[in-house]
């Protein structure tokens, strides 16, 4: 993602529901109201199209072209709309600015001889006489360019670069004329050729000589160059949903992406949210995109025009499913056009519509009858060749249901495992709600719930849990569904009270089991007790819940427990036994249930947890690698929930660790799946997150929106006495924001001893360490210490050895921990106590040695997104400098010499030196080059 430009919005604005370029905010009394916002902001963007985005290196291949390459023509060829002409344009701009006359033409088919070439003729040239025509056009462009070398015109004197757009609709009188003067060398050719979808290469026949002509075919836009486009347009950081969908949808073409952006603008659909642009729904086609595909495909009829309507409902298709009712050689003629694509996908061949959008355009053109007769003759096939594929079941009573509004209970019952195996949580709704209630049993309202559940429906989820929960007729079922109805309650109500509580109803409800079994229920309703109270009790209690851990029965739920065990130990600080447990519970094969053909409802859930055990115990890289893994199977799934709970927990990654602008982008991705969706809990951790960013960052009027959503979420809460480690970060950062920083030690100092009692050590030493990043390392390096003690590996002791090196004020000993953050990747402390070094090392007049120590600084800080934290910007006592060395630095960083700065202030060479020397031995420069760097950090 692009880095974006600092807002100048009011702090006070008060958060605005909709969409605002300067995060959620209500426009004050007098200002444009949200639609007529909306226009403003689109016609801003529309002016920002004009900007050539994500061709950078095809521009520096014509760059070569008209400075030093020895060819004399360029061709610029790809499909429709894949930016040919907007290139070109941009090439001619350039080859004026170097000087050369430029001139475009298009060519048109079918118009008249020469017409498209009619700026090089002479008025008194001889059309007819391709020779006389040839020396009339030679003899006025030499002319031109002696006359510029002469001063006579306004001419350069150098060639002329023509561009001709639509290269292939040239005439052939023009296509000889063209070739003639590019082989006198008399001009430079830029030309756009337009290629048909699938063709490969351009035209044989054209004006242009293969050894001197630069071929350069432009491709759609990849999702990466998707996202820069965006991100340059929008000047800021974009969620890569919103990327990926807009990516999909324009399948890469910018044209196509460009309508699609400028509708979602328009609609309110694409809005910034606390810095980062996101999608609240994919965006839809706009009549300009509708009229061009309906133009394409207007002449597609009879039997090629069913394989169109076919796709546009069904698609993707095996080439047999296609056999059956149409003929197969009208599939390599669309396939010749572009319009339809064929994939070898295994040992079939996959065929669908050659771009996202054409099946949205076909299937409002289709009527309703023919649609369904379309889903009746496809299921009915599917049923006919009996489903040798695995989705063949789910693709038949799908096709059923939308022809018939009804299918076979059995029928549909299968599919819904089917694609609940593959995690298609919506999709398992859609068949599951063909089944009449009378025909539900366990399976039917269990798997409900749980799509219920991965979709963010938790009130609809409990409903039908309770009745999967009243059907369950084995301890397993019983116990799967208490479990997911304990996560469901913590997730939608955001309260632990409401958990326990379900958990006290299983227990009056265990009376009909057999003796073991209630054994059993009571055993997991421990662990459920210990995750409930993990963030109210001590942890040394919690863990004596979790004593029987290794003896639940089923496998998922043992996996689940001894993760729970994993996350108190860690907390504790007990590294080396949550690292021994996190190995037990995480690395066991994750195909208990395969035997059976179903997938576990709690895998989602062990992945999260083994993310906050990885970061706990101070395995980033783990935790990146899990916590990415687990939120693409979400976004492929369509979890919105477990979207928000992945991006949670990977920006709470990077916020540990300080790399500040991914864990925004990330915290980004969590406030866009979370739209729409009520989960109190995951809003105040993706607020409080964003707040705590923020305020690092320096961004204040962000901050103060983002924690304004953190209080409504914790209000939405009701969650009284509870600290939560994220949240008091926050709160205290945005209390060093505003410069409020007395309050802000209170404030860590309180939630240290309430974290203490509760023997939650590691959490207790990084608000410690966060009192000694902001001047109280004296007052905590013992306690810091201490805790080291108390706990086994993991990122404690640094933490500890940061606050002894900042107590201790050696240079040595800061430099030496800030190598030691850099290896372990906590980039923010690391780069804070380098320059704390480099100060030392200045102020005792070690030149070379600050200079080491503010590079490794600077380095690690370009990798927290240029963090602006006390500890990176204000110059403390004898680091601050005089407004006469200030004034001076300024200067010399314009790139005055010493020489102009005396004569303008009125001083000696000597003195102006002499307080550059200055400047430098207290910011731990050694060069003029490097002030500018220093000089951005200087306080107003």
């Amino acid at each position: 993602m692009a880095s974006r430009s600092r807002s100048d919005h009011s702090t006070r604005s008060r958060p605005l529901c909709g969409a605002s370029p300067h995060g959620d905010r209500t426009p004050v009394d007098g200002a444009p109201r949200p639609v007529e916002w909306q226009d403003q902001m689109v016609r801003s963007m529309q002016r920002r199209l004009t900007k050539l985005v994500g061709r950078k290196d095809q521009l520096a291949l014509a760059e070569a072209l008209l400075l030093e390459s020895t060819a004399n023509c360029l061709v610029l060829q790809g499909e429709a709309g894949v930016g040919k002409s907007r290139l070109a344009e941009e090439i001619l701009a350039y080859a004026r600015n170097l000087g050369h006359p430029v001139t475009r033409v298009t060519a048109r088919g079918g118009s008249k001889p020469l017409a498209a070439l009619a700026p090089l003729i002479p008025a008194d040239a001889t059309p007819g006489d391709p020779v006389s025509l040839f020396r009339a056009c030679a003899a006025r462009l030499r002319w031109a360019r002696g006359a510029g070398q002469r001063g006579e015109t306004e001419q350069s004197g150098k060639k002329l670069v023509l561009l001709v757009d639509d290269l292939q609709w040239l005439d052939e009188a023009s296509r000889t004329l063209l070739r003639q003067l590019l082989d006198a060398g008399l001009l430079l050719l830029v030309a756009t050729l337009r290629l048909d979808p699938g063709t490969a290469s351009g035209y044989p026949d054209l004006p242009t000589n293969c050894s001197q002509t630069l071929w350069l075919h432009l491709d759609p836009f990849t999702e990466e160059e998707v996202a820069d486009y965006l991100s340059a347009m929008l000047d800021g950081p974009v969620t890569s949903g919103a990327c990926r969908d807009f990516s999909r949808l324009s399948a890469g073409n910018p044209f196509y992406l460009q309508q699609l952006f400028v509708e979602a603008l328009r609609s309110g659909r694409l809005h910034r949210r606390s810095g980062v642009w996101q999608l609240d729904a994919p965006p839809r086609s706009t009549p300009v995109l509708t009229g061009v595909i309906a133009n394409h495909l207007a002449d597609v009829k009879g039997s090629s025009r069913e394989i169109v309507e076919i796709l546009a409902c069904c698609e993707p298709l095996d080439l047999s499913a296609l056999a059956h009712a149409v003929p197969l050689g009208d599939c390599a003629s669309l396939e010749a056009r572009g319009i339809i694509r064929v994939e070898p996908v295994g040992r079939r061949y996959l065929c669908s519509l050659a771009h996202p959008l054409y099946a949205e355009v076909v299937k409002a053109q289709t009527p309703e009858v023919r649609r369904r007769a379309i889903y009746r003759s496809q299921a009915a096939w599917l049923k006919e060749v009996g489903g040798r594929r695995a989705d063949d079941a789910v693709r038949a009573a799908s096709f059923e249901l939308a022809a018939e509004g009804v299918a076979d209970v059995p029928v549909l019952l299968d599919a819904a495992r089917r694609a609940r195996r593959a995690e298609d949580y919506q999709k398992v709704l859609t068949l599951l709600d063909g089944v009449p209630e009378e025909d539900a049993g366990f399976f039917a309202w269990f798997a409900r719930g749980e799509a219920q559940h991965h979709l963010g429906r938790f009130d609809e989820a409990e409903e039908s849990l309770r009745s999967a929960q009243n059907r369950a007729r084995d301890l397993r079922r019983f116990l799967d569904v208490l479990l997911l109805r304990t996560h469901n309650a913590v997730y939608g109500s955001g309260s632990l009270e409401v958990a326990k509580a379900i958990g006290q109803e299983a227990l009056l409800a265990d009376e009909g089991w057999e003796h073991p079994d209630r054994a059993a229920i009571r055993r997991v309703l421990r662990v459920g007790e210990a995750a409930a109270e993990l963030f109210l009790r001590p942890i040394s209690e919690v863990v004596r819940l979790l004593e029987e851990a290794d003896m639940v029965e089923t496998p998922e739920l043992r996996r689940w427990a001894v993760l729970q065990r994993a996350q108190a130990l860690s907390f504790a600080g007990r590294t080396d036994e949550a690292r021994q447990d996190l190995a037990l519970a995480w690395t066991r094969p994750r195909s208990a249930n395969k035997a059976r053909g179903e997938t576990s409802s709690t895998d989602m859930h062990l992945g999260a947890w083994a993310v906050v055990v990885h970061i706990e115990t101070g395995r980033f890289e783990e935790a990146r690698e899990v916590g990415v893994e687990g939120y693409q199977r979400a976004v492929r799934s369509g979890s919105r929930q477990f979207q928000t709970v992945y991006a949670c927990q990977m920006g709470r990654c990077e916020l540990v660790t300080g790399n500040l602008h991914a864990a925004r982008d990330w915290f980004g991705e969590a406030a866009a799946a979370l739209h729409g969706v009520d989960q109190p809990m995951l809003a105040e951790q993706t607020w409080s997150g964003l707040t705590a960013v923020h305020a690092q960052l320096g961004d204040v009027a962000e901050a103060e929106a983002a924690a304004d959503n953190y209080r409504e979420a914790q209000a939405a809460r009701h969650e009284g006495g509870v600290w939560r480690l994220q949240s008091v970060i926050a709160r205290a950062w945005l209390l060093v924001v505003r410069n409020e920083i007395a309050q802000a030690h209170d404030l860590l100092d309180e939630g240290a001893v309430y974290l203490r009692r509760r023997e939650r050590f590691a959490h207790e030493g990084m608000l410690l360490l966060e009192r000694a990043r902001l001047g109280a390392a004296k007052e905590v390096s013992r306690r810091l210490g201490e805790i080291a003690d108390l706990c086994t590996g993991g990122p404690t002791r640094l933490r500890a050895e940061a606050a002894a090196a900042m107590a201790s004020g050696s240079g040595d000993h800061l430099l030496r921990v800030a190598r030691a953050c850099e290896e372990a990747g906590m980039v923010l402390v690391g780069a804070e106590t380098a320059l704390r070094a480099s100060h030392v090392y200045a102020d005792e007049g070690e030149r070379r040695a600050a200079a080491e120590a503010r590079q490794v600084s600077d380095l690690l800080r370009r990798e927290t997104g240029n963090a602006r934290t006390p500890g990176l910007v204000h110059r403390h006592g004898a680091h601050a400098l005089t407004p006469r060395e200030k004034e001076i630095a300024l200067m010399a960083a314009e790139g005055m010499s010493s020489r102009e700065i005396a004569t303008h202030l009125v001083l000696s060479i000597r003195t102006v030196e002499n307080f550059l020397q200055r400047v430098y031995n207290k910011t731990g420069i050694t060069s003029r080059r490097e002030l500018p760097r220093v000089l951005a950090d200087l306080p107003e």
